[in-house]
């Protein structure tokens, strides 16, 4: 799966079969309910991804349906407006503009809205399909000022309040909107997440090209596989948080934590499901290159363990009982 503009050269060079083609076959449509890869890299959480992956061809498994995932940074940026425009979703759902006074110049300043980091695109591409905290956000309160020749156009009012504290963002927003401005919860830049977002459960990094593309190191082109994940199970008093997490090596020895976390229901019962394996590839299976560095250090209500990762189980999706 990717963007169509890479169907024949995932053919020609990958061997595979792509699920959409610069033939435009396979784009679907969120609005029309058609799966393909714009409903897919819109999806603003897992469950719906996966949805559109089992919908290309009912008679298969949605991991014979699409094995593996290939974003790269146009399609999280550049590329991103045309998957929205497949889609006929206008681009302000997940992106914007505001103008900031500076001397008598207003100057355009581009923001990232909650829809975006909320995207399959963005979290697999900037997040490694990692747990955010959500820690980049800023509130920004602005109002429409007249910008000459009947157009209004949106012009910040204040200094953005910079924190990582979310109810100080929320009280800012509130009280711009008390006082007539609209506000806003954002991000200047895509790469820092403004909101929280889990983990993918289904998704793991298995490669990723040799050249860096951002200031903290990010690869042009990311492949992820889709698997259905070891599914870790047990119990702690209700409402205990439980978090797994480890460290990740890609094949470019570039680091990053994959972290996932759960709250324990009413009855005590926890879940995870944890897509990468920690004992290595196995006969039949994807040869990857983008390992974890050990164990999982699964937290349980402040008590750590350690834990590993069968792949067979992360292939299979079977249960391990902690």
């Amino acid at each position: 799966m990717s963007w169509w503009d890479y169907g024949h050269l995932i053919e020609v060079v990958g061997h595979r079969i792509p699920n959409a083609n610069p033939f435009q076959q396979g784009i679907g449509s969120v609005t029309k309910n058609v799966p393909g890869s714009s409903p897919f890299f819109l999806a603003e959480n897992e469950s719906r991804a996966e949805e559109v992956l089992a919908a290309l061809d009912a008679n298969r498994s949605r991991y014979m349906n699409t094995k593996y995932v290939m974003v790269d940074q146009p399609m999280a940026v550049g590329k991103f407006h045309a998957m929205a425009a497949w889609s006929n979703i206008p681009t302000s759902r997940y992106m914007s503009g505001v103008y900031q006074q500076q001397g008598d110049q207003l100057v355009p300043v581009q923001i990232w809205l909650e829809p975006y980091f909320k995207t399959i695109t963005a979290r697999m591409y900037f997040s490694d399909g990692s747990e955010t905290s959500g820690e980049g956000g800023i509130g920004l309160a602005y109002r429409g000022m007249d910008a000459g020749n009947g157009v209004t156009v949106p012009v910040l009012t204040g200094a953005p309040k910079i924190t990582q504290n979310r109810t100080e963002l929320m009280a800012f927003v509130n009280e711009s909107q008390s006082n007539g401005d609209m506000a806003v919860i954002a991000a200047m830049n895509p790469a820092n997440p403004a909101f929280p977002t889990p983990a993918l459960q289904h998704y793991r990094l298995v490669h990723e090209s040799e050249s860096a593309v951002t200031s903290d190191g990010q690869k042009l082109v990311k492949i992820f596989e889709h698997v259905p994940g070891a599914v870790v199970s047990g119990n702690a008093p209700p409402g205990t948080r439980v978090a797994a997490q480890v460290g990740v090596v890609t094949n470019r020895n570039r680091a990053f934590l994959y972290q996932q976390s759960n709250i324990s229901d009413a009855e005590g019962r926890f879940t995870l499901v944890l897509p990468y394996s920690t004992e290595g590839p196995i006969d039949g299976g994807t040869n990857f290159d983008t390992k974890p560095m050990g164990a999982y250090q699964l937290n349980v209500g402040g008590t750590q363990f350690e834990l590993k990762v069968p792949e067979e189980y992360v292939l299979s999706g079977e249960v391990i009982t902690v």
